[in-house]
């Protein structure tokens, strides 16, 4: 027990210590004077203090003691950082009766480092390091779920680079690139408010979910892109619009319904765009379902 490289505590049927290994002992770092059988409300104390949420930790170890057939396999991360995987399964003997509970607890913490890190390689965009589409549809899904469950607003602005291609044409691809950073740069700058998600959507074309967002407030939002792209003053002389680069925006926002799916909003979003190049480019198109009208504003 005490060569093995996790932690091992089990308990009896009322909860109190039986064995704890070693390695259980270097985890929790316990004090000297916790010795098995005793101190059992105190190791409990001690444990529970040590982690990063108490409360759920606590609720976890009651809910277990309180069914006793239950098997649970958690993640439970500690104060000082240390990531725990956390298994507890009964004890029963072959009638089925229950003489108690067996806890192991491994850390994984290097573990978690590397899978978050590949987590985020698989959700970000290598040029620009704002999330990929990947991650705006995981989002995206997220976020109407949500406004669907509470009936709130939900926003999308979707903005495509003019006359892109001409840009990389004439600047070259290198450039191109520098361009892409810079517009998301610019994305990263404003759009800064928790639970608001800008991401690169694929090529030269660009997202913001913005949740709990009227139209007024997403329409605040493209104007300083627009606003600060301008100032930005990336030269592009061979546009029709302008002669720096500039921004075409599709801005959509409704309160999703039972029977819809997030593809509608995209769609909303990607029709407006299209009329607002078809209309010039650098300009902001926009729809607002409500309920007792619809509305269309252009710029």
């Amino acid at each position: 027990m005490n060569s093995s490289p996790d932690g091992i505590l089990v308990v009896d049927r009322q909860g109190k210590t039986i064995l704890r290994n070693q390695r259980m002992r270097e985890i929790w770092k316990y004090p000297k004077e916790f010795a098995p059988g005793r101190e059992d409300r105190a190791q409990l104390e001690h444990d529970i203090s040590m982690t990063m949420f108490p409360q759920l930790f606590k609720e976890k170890v009651i809910f277990l003691h309180r069914h006793p057939n239950e098997t649970s396999r958690d993640e439970v991360k500690l104060e000082d950082g240390t990531v725990l995987d956390v298994y507890s399964c009964p004890v029963l003997g072959k009638d089925g009766s229950y003489y108690g509970r067996i806890w192991t607890f491994r850390d994984v913490t290097e573990l978690r480092r590397y899978w978050d890190m590949l987590e985020s390689l698989s959700t970000t965009d290598g040029l620009t390091e704002l999330p990929n589409r990947r991650r705006f549809d995981e989002f995206l899904n997220r976020e109407w779920r949500r406004s669907m469950r509470d009936q709130s607003l939900l926003s999308l602005i979707l903005m495509d680079i003019d006359f892109f291609k001409e840009f990389n044409d004439h600047y070259g691809h290198l450039a191109g690139d520098d361009c892409l950073r810079q517009v998301a740069n610019v994305l990263s700058e404003i759009v800064r408010r928790p639970g608001d998600l800008a991401a690169r959507y694929g090529g030269e074309e660009f997202m913001c979910i913005l949740p709990s967002t009227d139209l007024n407030g997403a329409m605040n939002i493209a104007h300083t892109v627009r606003d600060r792209l301008a100032e930005a003053s990336i030269p592009h002389y061979y546009s029709s619009a302008a002669d720096h680069v500039t921004l075409s925006f599709g801005v959509a926002t409704l309160v999703p319904e039972s029977g819809q799916t997030p593809s509608l909003l995209i769609q909303l979003a990607d029709d407006l765009l299209y009329s607002a190049k078809q209309n010039g480019r650098d300009r902001i198109l926009s729809w607002q379902r409500a309920p007792t009208r619809e509305k269309v504003h252009a710029k």
